[in-house]
């Protein structure tokens, strides 16, 4: 249990280091270029944590998963809880990120590289489609 507890936390630090690096991106662009960044970014740091604990016994992929988005999200989320209508334009860039460590979950999972190339089809057309329309809405009415 304590090795488990350990791995988990250490797995939740590497993702909000990871978050920390990538975070000036938004800060600089804060258009579809952040998207694109934080969804390849974490998609890239959640499988090589996968492959990482791929051996461990106390850290299932699931937890992996798991750490990885507390890690991302441990930040953000007491903004969106207590003053959503101030923060509601970044929350495409949350859902970007979210997006790439599941389907880096799916590919890890499956490793078939049919998985793989399905899986940047859906991030390139939610970053293509997806963000651009989530702008136009959510700055429109502004």
């Amino acid at each position: 249990m304590k090795q488990l507890t350990l791995n988990f936390l250490k797995v939740a630090a590497i993702s909000l280091g990871a978050f920390l690096c990538i975070c000036w991106v938004l800060a600089i662009h804060g258009d579809q270029n952040a998207s694109w960044s934080e969804s390849i970014w974490f998609f890239g740091v959640t499988y090589a944590l996968l492959q990482k604990y791929r051996n461990d016994a106390a850290l299932s992929m699931s937890s992996a998963v798991i750490a990885v988005l507390l890690g991302r999200l441990i930040l953000e989320l007491p903004l969106y809880l207590f003053d959503f209508a101030s923060v509601r334009a970044s929350l495409i860039f949350t859902l970007s990120s979210i997006l790439g460590i599941l389907l880096s979950a799916v590919c890890y999972s499956a490793k078939r590289t049919s998985v793989f190339l399905l899986s940047v089809i859906v991030l390139v057309l939610y970053n293509s489609f997806v963000v651009p329309a989530w702008f136009e809405r959510v700055f429109c009415n502004f």
